[in-house]
């Protein structure tokens, strides 16, 4: 870029800048910005990522059908139903009998047990 086109740019952004500035003088960025309600720490970070590799692994074989079953289906299915079926049967029939899952699952809620004041897990 020339040493030209560099201040013709610069002008004609500061001149809509101040065209823009004088009739709405103030914006609403809420519209642009989003501030989240909740935040991971990077160690909750980090965890989810394990996480995510750890069960892609427990359930890979399990996916794998599903999938090939569901590349050849005649008619039709109601997709929401079919997918929380899917989803029910991988977690229950693979997932939460994983013995390392099973220790994360009763690790979390002790530690969920200790922030609500104890109770049972």
């Amino acid at each position: 870029m020339s040493v030209q086109e560099d201040i013709y740019a610069s002008v004609i952004r500061d001149s809509t800048v101040n065209y823009l500035t004088k009739p709405w003088p103030n914006r609403d960025y809420n519209r642009a910005i989003f501030v989240d309600d909740y935040m991971y720490t990077p160690t909750m970070i980090k965890f989810r990522k394990w996480y995510e590799n750890r069960t892609e692994s427990v359930i890979a074989d399990m996916v794998k059908a599903h999938r090939m079953m569901l590349s050849g289906v005649e008619g039709f299915y109601d997709i929401d139903v079919k997918k929380q079926q899917i989803d029910d049967e991988i977690r229950d029939r693979v997932l939460l009998k994983d013995k390392n899952i099973q220790k994360i699952d009763l690790a979390l809620k002790a530690i969920m047990r200790d922030e609500e004041g104890g109770g049972p897990v």
